[in-house]
């Protein structure tokens, strides 16, 4: 799993609480277990967070419910067929 870090650009706060973590993961949910464990860890840690998932994790109210405890920030949107046309 790659991550990313992303620092405010005004920010001259380091706490973990200025920060948000970008998990490059084509599905950050597709190990069940280990995505339930990681968003445990972060609710401890108070970080903020965004990943990419697929819809199946829509139909998971248990996972829905601990992203948000977690403070998932949001869903990364992928779009092979785009990236295939431009060349990327």
């Amino acid at each position: 799993m790659k991550v990313l870090l992303i620092l405010p650009w005004h920010s001259t706060d380091m706490s973990y609480r200025s920060r948000i973590i970008v998990f490059f993961d084509p599905n950050f949910f597709g190990n069940r277990d280990y995505s339930i464990r990681l968003m445990n860890e972060l609710t401890k840690l108070k970080i903020r967070w965004v990943g990419s998932a697929t819809i199946d994790v829509g139909f998971d109210e248990e996972l829905l419910t601990l992203a948000q405890k977690s403070d998932c920030k949001g869903n990364i949107r992928q779009n092979n067929c785009l990236w295939r046309k431009s060349g990327i």
